[in-house]
Formats: structure tokens, C-alpha cells, sequence
């Protein structure tokens, strides 16, 4: 079903400073407190013993020392952002498979992505620290999905749902159902 989407304004939360310059993808005082992942297509190696999260989104809480950072510390999953990793000029995305202590996810691209970003996984072949591998993973703090409700007139209220989707030819689907009116809508886009 997705996660739940609330009406804006969401909680912004503290500046990332590297990210929040011109041509950056926030404006002082409207970096995100909370931003969302999902991953595609991952493929599980012999090691692995659950259910794969491809298609799954999780919800990434800014870190209170590290303004660059978001996390989710879930019980089974652990995913973290960084928006701009210092002295390494670079963002990444990474999601590791508690029980096991394994890496399943890690793709990294330039600093200070925009919305929708595909990372590429980086693992590409099982090792004794990894579980998964292959996929996309993705980071999205709302502002697209908000815009398509708005486009669309549908109502923003603390019933709509959002799920994330990518395609192979890169372009990504948003997926918003109300379970109260029966709204089940896809909207297909490229970046």
C-alpha cells in the first residue's frame, strides 16, 4: 500500500550546508526532516535468507549530528543517505540486511542529488559482507509527489498512500491510492 503522504507543509528539518547552494537541491530552511528510499530489482545471493524490500519504501529520518545524513533503523532493514560524504565528494545510498549483518545495497553518484535520483548498486557479485545485489535505489523527499497531487486535484489528506516504482528504461512511477474513495491511481514520469 505504500507510505502514507501528509498534506504540506512537511517538518523541514536542519540545513545541509554543501547541499544548499545555488543549483543545489534545497533552499536554505527547506532541507527535508525526513526523506524517502525504495529499491528495484535487487537479487538476493545464495546467503540471504528473507523477503527482498524491492518496491518497498522507507522512510529516513534526518540525523541529529549529521545534517546530511538520513537514516532508517528498522528491526530487519538498516538504509542510510548521505547526501554529501565529506572530503569525498560524492553522495550514497546504502541499505544493509540486519540478521545477517550484510550489505545488501550501495550506490554512490555526485554530491547532493536531486529527487528521484537512480543509484546504481555497486555490488554486483556475492563476497562474505554481502547478501544482495544488482538494482536501483532511489531518494525522494516528497516535493515530485506533492506537485502530482496538486496537478491531479487529489486530495492530500492523511488517507492518500504513495508507492514508488523505476523501469528499466529509467523513467519512474508514482502510485497513489485512498483506500477511503477508492482512488488508485499510477502516474508514469521521466527526469
Amino acid at each position: 500500500m505504500g507510505i502514507r503522504m501528509f498534506p504540506p507543509p512537511e517538518p523541514y528539518g536542519s540545513d545541509c550546508p554543501s547541499c544548499c547552494l545555488p543549483g543545489g537541491p534545497w533552499l536554505p530552511d527547506k532541507v527535508p526532516k525526513k526523506i524517502y528510499s525504495f529499491f528495484n530489482n535487487l537479487e538476493a545471493y545464495p546467503v540471504f535468507d528473507g523477503i527482498l524490500p524491492n518496491g518497498k519504501s522507507f522512510i529516513l529520518l534526518q540525523h541529529e549530528s549529521y545534517p546530511c545524513w538520513w537514516v532508517h533503523d528498522g528491526s530487519i532493514w538498516y538504509v542510510r543517505f548521505i547526501a554529501d560524504i565529506p572530503g569525498e565528494n560524492a553522495s550514497e545510498l546504502l541499505l544493509s540486511y540486519k540478521p545477517l549483518n550484510k550489505l545488501a545495497f550501495q550506490g554512490r553518484f555526485d554530491p547532493c542529488p536531486f529527487e528521484y535520483y537512480g543509484f546504481t548498486n555497486l555490488i554486483t557479485s556475492p563476497s562474505s559482507f554481502v547478501c544482495c545485489g544488482g538494482g536501483i535505489g532511489v531518494v525522494c523527499w516528497n516535493s515530485i509527489p506533492q506537485d502530482l497531487v496538486q496537478a491531479f486535484g487529489l486530495n492530500p489528506s492523511s488517507d492518500l498512500f504513495l508507492e514508488n516504482f523505476s523501469h528499466d528504461d529509467g523513467s519512474r512511477v508514482a502510485k497513489f491510492t485512498d483506500l477511503k474513495d477508492a482512488t488508485n491511481i499510477k502516474i508514469k514520469f521521466d527526469l
